[in-house]
């Protein structure tokens, strides 16, 4: 009946799916689906979320490896909830009294919270990046937007997602504007 319920209530978002399953259901079943989540093809990062009577409880997986999955549930639901975890996975909680702070719709909210997350994070990564790495000539960004897929471009930055052999490389660059 959770397998049901979250397959039905899929929603992807770029490379990150959200599944609600709007009963209770035992934690470690939260966490498996987030597993069977990720699986798909299209899905880098999963975010499992259901009902119980102590409030909302969540699982999330990520296979991205510039994202860590307990930053953004620490981040996603700073003041809601709380939650924590590794690089690949992580897990957390908003409690019963905390769930009406997400508003009249709950999947919208919370879709949104780890969506800003995600963003946010990522930010911090070209930050980060962009202090190791020598700018790359702005030929070569030329190049690369028209040859593989251009996700977004920040400033000085892009994030770029290919295929390599049945596999999808991330990539970031730094590059230099053109004067």
């Amino acid at each position: 009946r959770a397998y049901d319920a979250a397959i039905s209530n899929v929603k992807i978002f770029g490379t990150t799916a959200f599944a609600y399953i709007p009963f209770s259901c035992a934690p470690a079943l939260v966490a498996i689906i987030s597993d069977f989540i990720l699986a798909l093809d299209v899905v880098d990062i999963a975010i499992v979320y259901a009902r119980n009577k102590e409030g909302i409880r969540f699982s999330i997986r990520s296979e991205r490896p510039a994202l860590h999955a307990g930053d953004l549930i620490v981040l996603a639901l700073t003041d809601p909830g709380s939650g924590g975890g590794h690089p690949s996975m992580a897990g957390g909680m908003i409690p019963l009294e905390n769930v009406s702070l997400l508003g009249s719709n709950l999947q919208v909210s919370i879709h949104e919270r780890f969506l800003k997350a995600e963003e946010q994070l990522s930010n911090e990564h070209f930050v980060h990046l962009s202090n190791k790495c020598s700018p790359m000539l702005f030929q070569t960004f030329y190049f690369v937007e028209q040859h593989l897929n251009v996700l977004s471009v920040m400033h000085r930055y892009a994030y770029i997602l290919f295929p390599v052999y049945n596999q999808t490389v991330h990539l970031f660059l730094a590059f230099a504007p053109q004067n």
